[in-house]
Formats: C-alpha cells, sequence, structure tokens
C-alpha cells in the first residue's frame, strides 16, 4: 500500500517525471499483482471467522476480513476503469 500511496502522491503532486500512460500503466500492473497476491484472501478470512473462538482473534480476522473486502472493491473499480479507456 505504501508504494501506491507514494505513486498517487507523486503524480498528484507532479514530483514524479512519468511519460504520458507511464502511471496507468503501473497501476494496471499493480492491481494485476494484488489480484494474484489476494486472490482467496476474503474466502481465507471468512474461513478463519468461522472456526476461531476467541472473542479478541475473531476481532481481529474481522477487520482483516472488512479491508480485504475493501480492496476488493477498489481492485474491481479500478480494473473496470482501465477496462473502460
Amino acid at each position: 500500500h505504501k508504494e501506491l500511496l507514494e505513486l498517487v502522491m507523486a503524480v498528484e503532486t507532479k514530483e514524479a517525471k512519468l511519460m504520458q500512460g507511464q502511471a496507468d500503466k503501473i497501476l494496471e500492473s499493480f492491481i494485476s499483482t494484488h489480484a494474484l497476491l489476494e486472490e482467496n484472501a476474503v474466502e481465507v478470512a471468512e474461513n478463519a471467522f468461522d472456526k476461531v473462538t476467541n472473542p479478541i482473534s475473531r476481532l481481529i480476522i474481522s477487520y482483516i476480513l472488512q479491508d480485504e473486502k475493501k480492496h476488493d472493491f477498489l481492485m474491481d473499480a479500478l480494473e473496470k476503469y482501465y477496462q473502460e479507456i
């Protein structure tokens, strides 16, 4: 996440000297890589949540699950955007 945030901020503040379309290609690559790395993250978190009984463990897994769902939403939205351009 840190690298993506740094890229976005560099592009926004014009600190990054990227050629036209380079930022888009970097983001597209990030989306593809992220999708491969976290392909089953939501499913894994849901299965883990169903198996644990400790309240603190459930809280942590619940947090991770919500975070993974947010990632999926963002990645789906970005992927849709890049398919349309």
